[in-house]
């Protein structure tokens, strides 16, 4: 019997001792891609054209916040992602690895700016005096996975999947720029939320230093943590000048005066803001480095 739990603890040894020996061979991979917001992150536009009509029986178009931004959506759309990420391998086939990642997302890229005209009451005579609107939404991120790569081993082609936890920081600022002024007149909230994203690619090593890789990630970026406004004046209301405000994703109604164009109306109507999944996805490019390799060269 002791003969047996000796080889079976010698066996034990043996396995762990040429796992670890496989921790010497980390990978760091820097991505950069396209975001693309899905669901209720994503919004047709932040920016709408509206019709007003004075005592007079004047009517005015001008140009202000959609009602939906913020209510409905983030009105985010397509933009680029930036990642880096530290795998280490857990098996002597370097097929399952350990991630770690930061991860960076702008959306808006290709429309952060918007121009058009809002109405200023003036001698009780409404005018229409220039404007423009600046709008843009990111997430920074960070998170531990899981990643396997069945045919690593070969250290030539293999696809990889993985999934990871990820802590999510969803920023947006709006700017508004009246006539020629020059100074800017801002609101700006945030939220911090934790989702789950996959992975899934296909790298090819180029040399024993460098490979490249190309893929997809999907993110479930707010599926814990979730807020509701209350209404609450100190707390939900969303004004210009205000730069702490919390981004709900949340079923609850908050009072805003970002919709009002016309500059001398201090009306704040209340809005309903309905459950939203903040989910995006992003497709990229990556330059994997193998640091190990230039070691094992300096030994030859």
């Amino acid at each position: 019997m002791k003969t047996v739990k000796l080889s079976v603890l010698f066996f034990i040894l043996s396995i762990t001792g040429t796992s670890f020996a496989q921790l010497d061979k980390p990978v760091f991979q820097l991505s950069l891609g396209l975001a693309q917001p899905l669901d209720e992150l994503a919004g047709n536009s932040f920016i709408t054209k509206y019709q007003f009509t004075d005592p007079n029986n004047v009517v005015y178009y001008y140009d202000a916040v959609d009602t939906n931004l913020f209510k409905d959506n983030l009105g985010a759309k397509t933009g680029f992602s930036l990642q880096g990420s530290a795998k280490i391998n857990l098996d002597k086939y370097s097929i399952v690895r350990g991630v770690g990642f930061i991860a960076f997302n702008s959306f808006n890229t290709f429309e952060t700016s918007r121009t058009g005209t809002q109405l200023r009451l003036l001698g009780g005579t409404y005018t229409p005096v220039p404007i423009k609107y600046d709008y843009s939404i990111s997430t920074f991120s960070i998170g531990l996975g899981l990643e396997v790569a069945p045919t690593s081993f070969t250290d030539i082609i293999s696809p990889y999947i993985g999934a990871n936890v990820s802590f999510n920081s969803f920023s947006s600022s709006l700017d508004r720029i009246e006539g020629t002024r020059t100074d800017t007149n801002r609101f700006s909230a945030s939220s911090f939320r934790i989702g789950v994203n996959f992975n899934a690619g296909i790298e090819a090593k180029l040399s024993p230093q460098f490979g490249l890789a190309v893929g997809t990630q999907y993110n479930l970026g707010n599926l814990l943590l979730k807020q509701s406004p209350n209404l609450s004046p100190s707390d939900d209301i969303y004004e210009w000048g205000r730069t702490n405000s919390t981004l709900y994703d949340g079923e609850g109604s908050y009072y805003s005066y970002l919709q009002n164009a016309i500059a001398n109306n201090n009306n704040a109507p209340a809005y309903k803001s309905k459950d939203k999944k903040w989910n995006w996805a992003s497709f990229y490019i990556a330059l994997n480095f193998y640091p190990n390799a230039l070691d094992n060269e300096k030994k030859k």
